[in-house]
């Protein structure tokens, strides 16, 4: 059995991969029923322009979103605040996390936020989590 053009795994959680995924963003955010978006980014993905094919799709599928930009290498505590805030601020319903290790943390960690009181550090340890995070998409470079 030849296995060389896989564009779709289904499994928990659901991985799509495979040239051209990136232009079908939209059709994972409708199936999540989403209706306002936050990118998790930083400003060097950003610049090489792989959000804005991202974005392309979103605007296309007439999709809101909005843009947290601010991750850094070995992000702070804070960025995962400055983040969450920003899903409060836009009303965001779903993350997507673009990006390398940084960015795809820092959506993770603050969807739980947008769902959970106290502070980041409040939920290290294993099932100390009392609400499920906002859906999150990952989107690994």
């Amino acid at each position: 059995m030849k296995m060389d053009r896989i564009t779709l795994f289904r499994t928990t959680p659901r991985i799509v991969m495979g040239p051209g995924t990136l232009n079908q963003i939209a059709e994972e955010v409708r199936q999540l029923k989403a209706k306002r978006v936050l990118f998790v980014s930083d400003k060097g993905i950003i610049k090489a322009g792989l959000l804005k094919t991202a974005q392309k799709a979103l605007e296309s599928a007439h999709i809101d979103y909005a843009v947290f930009d601010g991750v850094e290498p070995d992000p702070r505590y804070e960025i995962v605040a400055e983040c969450a805030k920003m899903v409060e601020q836009e009303k965001a319903d779903l993350l997507i996390g673009l990006g390398g290790g940084s960015p795809i943390d820092i959506a993770k960690a603050s969807a739980i936020m947008a769902t959970n009181d106290g502070s980041v550090a409040d939920y290290f340890g294993i099932d100390l989590v009392p609400n499920r995070g906002l859906p999150t998409i990952i989107v690994p470079t």
